[in-house]
């Protein structure tokens, strides 16, 4: 059964791997052994501020997800993020330039990690076109449980921002079009190796592909309490499975 989702936690996400448009100096590397007390005092006090600020960049991270989630990215303020970061509105402008850069590099990341990596992997692996799927969609339902309000955010995205001409919708419509092309050419892979049989058109079907991951993800969240989610993607696998035998 899948887990409640609390849309009032943050939800945990890897610091290594998150990589906000932030303003640090320079950090401590290396062994402090042997150095003289000045020196080794400044270092812990450097790296004491870069614990503070990764944690500020954690919270605004946080604050500015659940915000562009629950009421969109042009309806939210920096002082709304600030206010739910805990931080003044000076304080995150001391880390990011503006609210377009934050949300850009919030969606490269979210890409980065539901999408292209998993690609990147697959793609180095000796599989077959229906392991590919399954693997993929394994790896996406994985992703979305640990983080459902990142995937509601791509997914609440391509709406705000879609048949707009800006920067970020370039980005939302590229990221779309990345995941739909790995379905398209893994559709393909299979045809050619006869194990998909099917006379769908296959890039109507990579598109229903995209299209039904966002319907299942958008129902996932909006009845967490009460839908099974196992059951939910076991339907959309075998559906879509069988559609292409």
């Amino acid at each position: 059964m899948i887990r409640q989702i609390d849309r009032n936690k943050p939800q945990a996400a890897s610091r290594a791997s998150r990589k906000l448009p932030v303003r640090t100096s320079k950090s401590v590397a290396g062994s402090t052994k042997g150095q003289p007390a000045k020196s080794l005092s400044r270092a812990r006090a450097l790296r004491s501020n870069q614990e503070m600020r990764e944690v500020s960049v954690d919270r605004i991270y946080h604050s500015a997800l659940k915000l562009f989630v629950e009421q969109g990215y042009r309806s939210t303020t920096i002082d709304e993020i600030a206010a739910g970061a805990g931080l003044t509105k000076g304080g995150v402008y001391f880390y990011i330039s503006k609210k377009e850069h934050l949300m850009a590099q919030m969606l490269d990341d979210i890409s980065a990690r539901y999408i292209d990596d998993i690609i990147t992997k697959l793609k180095a692996q000796d599989l077959t076109a229906q392991e590919k799927l399954v693997a993929f969609m394994h790896s996406q339902v994985t992703f979305a449980l640990e983080n459902p309000e990142e995937v509601m955010l791509l997914v609440m995205s391509s709406v705000e921002f879609s048949k707009r001409n800006d920067a970020l919708t370039e980005k939302i419509d590229a990221i779309y079009e990345r995941m739909r092309e790995f379905i398209l050419m893994t559709i393909k892979q299979g045809l050619a190796s006869k194990s998909f049989a099917t006379k769908l058109h296959p890039i109507a079907t990579a598109s229903f592909y995209v299209a039904t991951h966002d319907g299942m993800m958008l129902e996932w969240y909006r009845r967490a309490a009460k839908i099974d989610g196992t059951e939910l993607v076991r339907v959309f696998r075998e559906v879509f499975l069988r559609a292409l035998s």
